[in-house]
C-alpha cells in the first residue's frame, strides 16, 4: 500500500497512525509512505518520534503535481503482490473496507 500524506493534515496523522496496527497484521504486507511536507526537519522529527518503521519518502508539492498528481491528503493506493493496481483510491487505514481488501489479496 502507498500511503500519501502530510504533517499539516490531522486526519493524515490518524491514518498514518493506524498503519502500525495493519503492519502488525500480517507480515507479508509492505507499506510505503509518501509525505509532502515542505518542512523536512518536522517531517523527519515526526518519523523518528513517532516509530515509524516503514519506508518513507518526502516529495515536493511541484514534483506530486507532476508526477503523483494527488490532489488531497491522505490518500491510500494498494498494489497486489505483482505491482498492479487493485485500488487507487483506497479506503482509509481506519477503514474496515480496507481490511476486506488486503484479506481478498493475500
Amino acid at each position: 500500500m502507498i500511503n500519501f500524506w502530510a504533517i499539516w493534515n490531522k486526519e493524515s496523522l490518524i491514518e498514518l497512525n493506524y498503519i502500525n496496527k495493519l503492519k502488525g497484521y500480517n507480515q507479508d504486507l509492505e507499506f510505503i509512505s509518501i509525505s509532502i511536507d515542505n518542512n523536512l526537519i518536522e517531517w523527519q522529527n515526526y518519523i523518528i518520534g513517532n516509530n515509524i518503521g516503514w519506508i518513507n519518502f518526502n516529495i515536493d508539492l511541484t514534483m506530486n503535481n507532476k508526477v503523483y498528481m494527488v490532489q488531497s491528503v491522505p490518500r491510500s493506493i494498494i498494489l497486489d503482490k505483482n505491482f498492479k493496481i487493485v485500488e487507487d483510491f483506497a479506503p482509509k487505514p481506519t477503514s474496515l473496507d480496507l481490511e476486506s481488501i488486503i484479506n481478498s489479496l493475500l
